[in-house]
């Protein structure tokens, strides 16, 4: 019943595309044209999601995934303003000035910030930076006198900016420093959940 319900055709599209990847993989000589990857791959996908829509076996179960990443957490606390500023960091050694570029940046109120890491350690694994992350880029951290500390959280991503999420602090900034303003910011973060997102379906 099965093999009747899966064409010749679907077959054979799934058959080009484990030869094309073969051939790239044992013959990286061999150059395939875009078109033509393009086409194979098309094709691949159409007979997958036929494979999709007939329900066969597990396709369409959902796998519980245990996704988890390694990010700096890093709090300056602002008295005046009574916020913490807290820098999501991909860990990364870096020649610039300012250390490895902020993944993500979120203000939160900074009388929650106890409660945050009790949350933090809950949901993840919530350790102190010092130690792990390079002393070089922990002392840069400490030069600004409003740094608090810095924290290695072993999480998914979704999780750490969820509970961030809860305790956020929106203020009246200059335009171009609110979360929202920073394309990159957002623009990476919205891949990363997505990909996490995509991972436990």
């Amino acid at each position: 019943m099965i093999d009747e319900q899966i064409s010749q055709t679907f077959r054979g599209n799934l058959h080009a595309l484990r030869t094309a990847y073969n051939t790239a993989k044992h013959d990286p000589a061999n150059v395939s044209g875009l078109l033509q990857t393009l086409r194979i791959v098309g094709e691949a996908r159409r007979a997958i999601e036929h494979l999709i829509e007939l329900r066969i076996g597990r396709v369409n179960e959902s796998i519980a995934s245990d996704l988890k990443r390694v990010f700096w957490v890093a709090v300056w606390d602002h008295y005046i303003h009574g916020d913490s500023e807290v820098h999501i960091i991909l860990p990364t050694v870096s020649d610039r000035w300012l250390g490895p570029p902020t993944f993500d940046l979120i203000y939160v109120e900074a009388m929650a910030w106890d409660q945050i890491m009790k949350e933090l350690s809950s949901d993840g694994s919530l350790a102190i930076g010092e130690g792990i992350i390079p002393k070089l880029q922990f002392e840069e951290f400490r030069q600004d006198d409003d740094f608090l500390e810095a924290w290695v959280f072993e999480g998914d991503y979704r999780t750490l900016i969820t509970i961030l999420a809860r305790y956020e602090l929106r203020q009246e900034l200059l335009p171009g420093l609110n979360r929202q303003d920073r394309p990159g910011s957002m623009t990476l973060a919205f891949l990363l959940a997505a990909m996490d997102s995509i991972t436990a379906l």
